[in-house]
């Protein structure tokens, strides 16, 4: 175990030189190719920053200014060793306090929202500020003093230095902004939330890269300057499009081919006068596009999740509907058992009795007669009172409409003196067994339901037909007198309202009456037919 520690650790220890390496080289490759106004380092180290593990920045900070101390090198009999040390030991501190800031508020979300990538822009200012503002404070509290003394000739520049202060800002400020979105995106390219439509990132390119072209051939200074402002079309084009991704891509592009077209001096730390306004400019634009990117983004996230959630909810709906469907066919299927198993008990309850019935008659013809008469009472009670309650058996043979005008059910309604009006319109034959079902135990109900009122009529309307490729059946029972039920207590026909539903219906209840609309597609109930 102790050996496996030491490869692990000796592993780590090379990772990280190999990082410091590379990141101290890069670092110093880029500080030849900037200029005061556009100061590559700065945005590679804050890229740099939030790319790497926060465990492997000490890698980091040890290239940086071991890169540092190569390039200034040649300073240290001017400014002193002591800035030499100092100044090149304090930027890289900055830095890292403003990606932290960012990294806590963006790796708290599983994807960086808008107002993570706000705090991502606020970051990128404090980087680019902040990191400049020590870099005077150093400079002048610890290189003028030695300068005076050791330098005197370096002194008035030294001075001047805060003269370019706003172009050094603006220069990391542009860098960061070349580099940090993109790194950004790169990093949650996986859970961003961003149109997959990608032909406006290719057509972007091409129009960056003609006018990049262009920008460069210009002759005059103010050309060249009108010329970079149309970089700002496709940039807000790509924000609008691709938003934060195109925000990042177009905003780096735009950064760039303006950097290109600057003319370059000799010496690092020249400033390009003709095109600080549009530098400027570009980075206004740059920052309100980003912002505008992390917006639609945000917004973009936000009806996805929409979406997933609708769509999760449409599945546990249809998933709830499926098992309260398989709920009532199981249920139905059971009251259906029961009910054939009780009409073949009865069945050969009657057999038995016909043979005794035969018996008796020999002897008696009389007597047997009347025993008929009784077991014919008994086979219609039972079927009215026990099988037809149970489930409507005879809706396999019968009709619709003569099973409803013959049920027991509103037949005991009718003896306890409510007068029953039928309105029984269209065919009812095309519908399926289902729905006939649905469509009796809706009415039985309805009117057992309104019977409690004791009103002196109750109308029972029923049209069945067809419409737009469904079978359809429109119910309405009305109650007219009697001492009226209150919605609030008629909670009798809640398991009516999920029957109806589970089948596809919609249902209405008023004080005095039910409307019900209960269709299938005529392919199923052809099926069933079949």
């Amino acid at each position: 175990m102790g050996k496996d520690e030491g490869v692990a650790a000796i592993w780590r220890l090379a990772r990280d030189a190999l990082l410091a390496a590379t990141y101290g080289f890069a670092f110093w490759a880029a500080y030849f190719c900037s200029i005061d106004q556009w100061y590559l380092p700065a945005g590679i180290r804050f890229a740099a920053l939030l790319m790497v593990p926060r465990r492997s920045w000490v890698a980091l900070y040890a290239g940086e200014f071991l890169s540092l101390l190569f390039t200034r090198q040649a300073l240290v009999h001017d400014f002193g060793a002591v800035w030499y040390l100092a100044a090149s030991a304090s930027l890289f501190p900055v830095s890292t306090m403003a990606a932290h800031y960012v990294l806590k508020r963006v790796d708290g979300g599983r994807v960086p929202d808008s107002r993570a990538n706000l705090h991502l822009i606020v970051g990128m200012v404090m980087a680019a500020v902040g990191a400049k503002l020590v870099g005077s404070a150093c400079l002048y509290a610890l290189a003028l003093p030695h300068a005076e003394l050791a330098a005197p000739g370096r002194v008035p520049a030294l001075q001047g230095q805060y003269l370019k202060l706003p172009a050094q800002i603006l220069g990391d400020l542009l860098s960061i902004l070349l580099f940090a979105p993109l790194v950004m995106w790169w990093k949650y390219r996986r859970v961003g939330a961003y149109p997959r439509v990608r032909w406006p990132v290719g057509v972007a390119a091409a129009a960056y890269a003609a006018f990049a072209l262009f920008c460069t051939q210009l002759p005059s200074d103010e050309l060249q300057q009108a010329a970079c402002y149309l970089l700002f079309i496709p940039t807000a084009a790509l924000a609008v499009s691709q938003h934060w991704r195109g925000a990042a891509f177009g905003t780096a592009a735009a950064n760039l081919c303006i950097a290109l077209s600057m003319h370059y001096v000799d010496q690092v730390g020249a400033v390009s006068k003709s095109l600080l306004p549009v530098q400027t400019n570009l980075a206004v634009v740059s920052i309100c596009m980003l912002c505008l990117g992390a917006a639609l983004s945000y917004e973009n996230s936000v009806a996805r999740e929409k979406a997933k959630s609708a769509s999760r909810s449409d599945r546990k709906a249809r998933k709830a509907l499926n098992a309260a469907r398989m709920s009532i066919g199981h249920a139905e299927q059971s009251l259906q058992n029961r009910a054939r198993r009780a009409q073949a008990g009865h069945a050969n309850w009657l057999s038995a009795s016909r043979s005794m019935i035969e018996r008796v008659r020999r002897v008696d013809p009389a007597a047997a007669m009347e025993l008929s008469n009784v077991a014919r009472l008994e086979a219609r009670a039972f079927s009215g009172e026990i099988i037809e309650p149970l489930y409507p058996l005879r809706l396999e043979n019968d009709g619709l409409y003569s099973v409803l005008r013959s049920s027991s059910l509103i037949a005991g309604v009718r003896e306890s003196g409510v007068d029953i009006h039928w309105r029984l319109l269209g065919n009812a034959s095309p519908l399926s067994f289902d729905m006939k079902r649905t469509v009796y135990r809706a009415v039985t109900e309805a009117v057992d339901h309104f019977g409690q009122a004791r009103p002196s009529l109750i109308t029972i309307s029923v049209r069945c037909g067809y419409a737009f490729s469904h079978c359809m059946a429109v119910v309405q029972v009305k109650c007219e007198g009697g001492v009226g039920l209150d919605i609030a207590d008629a909670t009798d026909l809640s398991h009516l309202r999920g029957r109806v539903e589970v089948s596809g219906g919609l249902m209405h209840q008023y004080r005095d009456r039910v409307s019900l609309l209960i269709s299938e597609p005529a392919i199923a109930a052809a099926q069933v037919a079949a």
